[in-house]
């Protein structure tokens, strides 16, 4: 059990902060009673560290008060570290574990990961090989550019940079992308400032820099669905998002004309070749839901 007493005389001979007893108290709480992994049933945080059943400490770093903003996961991270450093155990080691882990767990076939250099797989000295990815970049030969295949997460990633480069040569590279985010391992949310969305990681763009006519831009949409990047319904979420989060600043005017304009051919694309369901009553959601409730 964790003597809360003796690890606070440990931080105050090492100079340590005190305040991360607090912060180290509410989480041995949470793995006591809300973590429970079979192999580490009824241990507490210094019992499972010491035994080294990192599956439960990588369940606390994914819960919802660890990663929530207002969870402070960099400072969870340092108290977490200066208690592994107190039980002398190895807190890159269980990085690497987490690491590893979460690429495994994340990786998807037939999808291309792009990094900022400090990717685990390298970082770890995986097994890896070099692989040729295959892109296509509207025209009937696509092309072939140099990846890297790890063998034991099983993902083939590039170089961010590298991709920026082709990007550059090739307006339109249509392909399954992901961004690694800057820890070298977790999946970067396109809702991050950080990260682009799916539809800008292949080559569209409303902005006046990119130069693109409104038929370069449909070719873009269409070659993403025609090649299983995404389902026209997620492009017209993405589209929609766009339109609504975006659009309402005066300086983006002209960029919400043009989502509109996309948006609206998305919607009619191939309309005749889909399955028709006839809808035979449409009733208003609000008068329904008080019918209901006068039944009740």
């Amino acid at each position: 059990m964790i003597d809360y007493q003796d690890y606070r005389e440990w931080l105050r001979k090492t100079g340590k902060d005190f305040g991360s007893i607090e912060l180290l108290f509410r989480m041995n709480e949470y793995v006591l009673h809300r973590c429970i992994d079979e192999d580490s049933k009824g241990m507490d945080l210094a019992e499972i560290i010491t035994a080294m059943h990192f599956g439960t400490i990588y369940r606390l770093r994914r819960c919802w008060q660890y990663t929530h903003p207002k969870g402070h996961s960099e400072t969870l991270d340092s108290v977490l570290k200066l208690f592994f450093c107190y039980l002398n155990k190895s807190f890159d080691e269980y990085m690497q574990y987490d690491a590893e882990r979460c690429l495994s767990e994340n990786g998807k076939p037939n999808t291309l990961y792009l990094h900022q250099g400090n990717i685990a797989c390298l970082r770890y000295k995986h097994p890896i090989e070099s692989v040729a990815v295959a892109f296509a970049v509207n025209s009937e030969q696509p092309l072939l550019a140099h990846a890297t295949r790890c063998k034991k997460c099983n993902i083939v990633f590039m170089q961010k940079e590298y991709y920026r480069q082709l990007r550059s040569q090739y307006p339109f590279l249509i392909g399954n992308f992901m961004e690694i985010e800057r820890n070298g391992y977790s999946i970067a949310s396109p809702g991050k400032l950080a990260a682009e969305s799916p539809l800008k990681l292949c080559g569209y763009s409303v902005s006046s820099a990119s130069d693109l006519t409104e038929r370069e831009r449909h070719e873009v949409l269409v070659n993403m669905i025609y090649n299983g990047i995404l389902s026209k319904t997620e492009i017209i979420e993405y589209l929609e998002h766009f339109k609504k989060y975006n659009g309402s600043s005066l300086k983006n005017c002209l960029a919400y004309d043009k989502w509109k304009r996309d948006l609206d051919f998305i919607r009619k694309l191939n309309i005749g070749k889909h399955p028709v369901v006839k809808i035979s009553e449409v009733k208003s959601y609000h008068h329904f839901k008080k019918k209901k409730e006068l039944q009740h």
